[in-house]
């Protein structure tokens, strides 16, 4: 069959300029302030985007897609970012229309029943008949196509291609390594003894906000509370007191180290090397998030190695959600700040209580709000980050090979053990 084609550049744009600037202002604020994502890992216990929320992404991708050519091909952006916003609303009849279309007229039948029985599914999901008549149409339209009689059989088909092809052995050339521990199953005092340390965090961040001139709000709160910490560091050497005085504090900062060792050794690092990097100059410090407080996207500059231990996580707690570092343009250098697609994907860790993460210092990380989350009721959400210090480069050339998959595909679950 003939190549896949893109469809047409549409010559006039959806949107006016101003109504599109005010889209893309709420969309930046709903990716780089909510920072929650409607394809993440693992999918089925994510967090679900408000529908506005995930309406206003779609409108930015859609407007962008807009006004870039959609020449060349799916690998142009302007079809990128298309698809991008189809994502985000994988039911909206104005997305699905050209793609759907430019498929069919390619007599790429697959492709077009992909994207068709993927928003079948979604309105499933969702309850809603909005939409359900369009694709009824479709798919109505296609079945009495041939082909496209043999490939529902596929995809109606539970078993795979039967070529008896062994599972593959996979490497992994640029990979970004996340490693994980559940400190309370290591360390059993832990669990126990963290207590006091949240005690001491929550008592300081008071003593804290009682400094602090009213007004401001609860993620800039968090973030001098940072500041906060960092001051006797700075004066002294030393932490605040009331973090120096408990050893649970100290012991902490062993098990990173620690952590620290073997996440170095894991991509590539000599074990000489290992041992005297994991031994660099550190930086601790205590994060208090509540129901309105968040933390943007970002990374650490001067930090080999960073990562964060959770010592309380209610139940409406945000998740860590880390950006794709792939693509021409990162998260942090993308056009209009929405991250490029097709590498506009968040992978997400939902934390739970003594989960101890570590990541590259150049890997772009954020903190989801935690709506509906009331300390007063539910206590804060109170984690305790650490940078390393060293050269983002030691962790750059992490390569996995000859890794082993089964012959089924399981759901990733953040919280089985490495």
């Amino acid at each position: 069959s003939a190549a896949v084609r893109s469809p047409p550049r549409t010559s006039q744009l959806l949107f006016s300029p101003r109504k599109r600037s005010l889209m893309r202002s709420v969309a930046i604020a709903t990716l780089c302030s909510l920072a929650l994502s409607t394809r993440v890992i693992p999918p089925d216990d994510a967090a679900p985007l408000l529908k506005f929320q995930a309406d206003g992404i779609s409108e930015t991708y859609y407007s962008l897609a807009q006004q870039l050519s959609q020449v060349g091909g799916q690998a142009s952006l302007g079809w990128l970012f298309l698809l991008a916003a189809l994502e985000f609303s994988p039911t909206n009849a104005t997305y699905i229309d050209p793609i759907v279309n430019s498929y069919v007229r390619s007599q790429d039948y697959a492709l077009a029943l992909s994207h068709l029985l993927r928003a079948q599914d979604a309105l499933k999901s969702s309850g809603s008949t909005t939409g359900l008549s369009m694709l009824k149409s479709y798919l109505a339209s296609l079945d009495v196509v041939e082909e496209v009689k043999a490939l529902r059989e596929v995809a109606d088909s539970p078993d795979p291609p039967p070529d008896n092809l062994p599972p593959p052995k996979l490497t992994l050339p640029f990979s970004t390594a996340i490693a994980r521990w559940d400190c309370y199953h290591q360390y059993e005092n832990l669990k126990e003894e963290i207590l006091v340390f949240y005690d001491a965090v929550i008592r300081g961040y008071h003593i804290f906000k009682g400094e602090k001139k009213a007004g401001s709000g609860d993620t800039k709160l968090n973030h001098d509370f940072y500041d906060w910490q960092m001051k006797p560091l700075k004066d002294t050497g030393k932490y605040w007191s009331g973090f120096e005085e408990l050893p649970v504090f100290h012991q902490i900062q062993r098990i990173f180290r620690a952590a620290a060792y073997r996440y170095l050794r894991t991509v590539g690092i000599s074990h000489r090397d290992a041992m005297l990097k994991s031994q660099s100059r550190t930086v601790v410090w205590a994060s208090v998030h509540t129901g309105r407080s968040h933390h943007g996207p970002h990374n650490t500059e001067d930090s080999m190695v960073g990562g964060v231990f959770y010592v309380k996580v209610p139940k409406k707690a945000g998740s860590l959600l880390f950006s794709d570092p792939r693509g021409k343009n990162s998260v942090m250098q993308a056009p209009a700040s929405v991250p490029t697609a097709p590498f506009h994907k968040l992978f997400q860790v939902d934390p739970y209580e003594g989960l101890l993460i570590l990541f590259p210092g150049w890997l772009v990380h954020q903190v989801a709000h935690s709506p509906g989350l009331d300390p007063s009721e539910d206590g804060y959400r109170v984690s305790i980050s650490f940078n390393l210090n060293g050269e983002w480069a030691e962790t750059v050339p992490a390569i996995f090979d000859e890794v082993e998959v089964d012959s089924s595909v399981h759901d990733y679950n953040v919280h089985d053990e490495l």
